[in-house]
């Protein structure tokens, strides 16, 4: 008997997600999976749903996350300022090569 068949899309929009969802901020790492046709900068923000910015990273074209095929970076749960988020749910924007993407990380302590 064979597990079940997972079949993800090469979309920008549709490939976007992050796993373990939820996480444990602070004690683990989510990652944050990608795909990108052709080599591109990428930018990553991370709101809360008050709408304040919590994270932002840049990710320079060269950079081996920047190139064409599946990728993916990591967020530990914690903000700009190096503190651990509360347990809520958190809204990922994703820009690169002119898409966009956004999904929703939940983070449980």
């Amino acid at each position: 008997k064979s597990g079940p068949l997972v079949v993800l899309s090469s979309n920008f929009e549709e490939y976007a997600h992050n796993y373990p969802n939820p996480f444990s901020a602070g004690a683990s790492q989510t990652r944050i999976a990608y795909f990108l046709d052709t080599p591109a900068s990428v930018s990553l923000k991370i709101y809360a749903m008050t709408g304040d910015l919590v994270h932002e990273e840049n990710i320079p074209s060269g950079d081996p996350p920047a190139q064409s095929g599946p990728q993916e970076t990591t967020w530990d749960g914690r903000n700009d300022k190096g503190e651990v988020v509360r347990n809520g749910v958190y809204v990922c924007v994703l820009n690169a090569g002119g898409k966009s993407a956004k999904i929703r990380i939940a983070v449980a302590k």
